[in-house]
């Protein structure tokens, strides 16, 4: 399954969640592709989750190089939380997203998991 052409096999709004362990490093490897390659890969992500579901991604790459590139004009709120690194590692801590796609009414989920409309 291509990651950025996941259009071409899986349905739209098929999937409740969607984990990503280690795609994201692997693409930051790409150098000066990165930004593009993931924008591909999201905005496949976003096209197959349900509105509402959750993208999942565990990486290295910190909130201040990453957070804006998921955030890029998508419909998903984006949470960060700090998670203790694995030994060896050189960095101490990995960090999890959690972006959650906006709901059937277009609006995104708020950090308390109302939608903005039930605020």
């Amino acid at each position: 399954l291509d990651a950025k052409n996941m259009s071409a096999t899986l349905g739209q709004e098929t999937f409740d969640a969607v984990v990503d362990k280690g795609l994201m490093d692997s693409l930051e490897l790409e150098g000066t592709a990165y930004v593009s390659k993931v924008g591909s890969v999201l905005d496949e992500v976003q096209w197959i989750l349900q509105p509402g579901g959750v993208l999942l991604i565990v990486s290295s790459c910190k909130p201040s190089m990453c957070h804006d590139n998921l955030q890029l004009g998508r419909t998903w709120s984006v949470q960060v939380e700090q998670i203790p690194a694995l030994p060896p590692r050189e960095s101490v801590f990995d960090y999890l997203y959690v972006c959650t796609k906006a709901g059937a009414n277009g609006r995104r989920a708020t950090d308390n998991g109302l939608e903005d409309s039930e605020l």
